[in-house]
């Protein structure tokens, strides 16, 4: 699968720093006890210039910069939580499967559930091949507010579509990453 990549960081450094280093990977910051919304990682928005930029006011205070790149999403380390229901149905096995073993694990955010089972498929002998993904693509329907996106499917019904998601996407390694004409817009 192959889409456009955005990525925001920091302007700190300029612009040289900043290309010859993207993508910055997105760590885990144990002293606030969080993780990325993907877990740990190397994050772009899937084709969404305007999310990027918005990103960039809210996290980097106006300084920043978008890279974008052609991305290539290997088919067999992707785990598409927005277009592959298959996907979305192994992953709601799995965190099934692994809510039992900790009392309130069930109330889990994604982030640590896929932090658990890569840290399972790669550390643990018994799950190995249990979660093979290294790329990761989700919607975050947090900020889909915005009225002009929300289009009902017949006017009488409650159905509607958003036609504007906000779609991420995460590189659990920098080898799983294939990154080409790499450029800050």
């Amino acid at each position: 699968m192959n889409t456009i990549g955005h990525h925001t960081c920091s302007s700190e450094g300029g612009r040289e720093k900043a290309l010859a280093l993207t993508p910055f990977f997105s760590p885990f910051i144990a002293i606030e006890n969080r993780l990325p919304y993907l877990g740990e990682g190397y994050y772009f928005w899937d084709n969404n210039l305007e999310m990027a930029k918005k990103w960039g006011e809210w996290h980097y205070g106006n300084k920043y910069f978008v890279v974008e790149s052609k991305l290539h999403l290997q088919e067999d380390l992707l785990l598409d939580l927005v277009g592959n229901r298959t996907h979305i149905m192994y992953f709601q096995k799995l965190i099934e499967k692994f809510s039992y073993y900790k009392q309130g694990r069930r109330k889990w955010e994604l982030c640590k559930f896929i932090q658990l089972l890569k840290n399972l498929n790669d550390n643990d002998a018994r799950y190995k091949g249990i979660f093979p993904y290294k790329i990761f693509r989700a919607t975050d329907f947090s900020r889909m507010k915005e009225e002009r996106f929300l289009h009902k499917f017949v006017g009488i019904k409650s159905g509607y579509t958003f036609l504007d998601p906000r779609i991420i996407i995460c590189f659990a390694n920098e080898e799983s990453i294939s990154l080409q004409d790499k450029r800050i817009l």
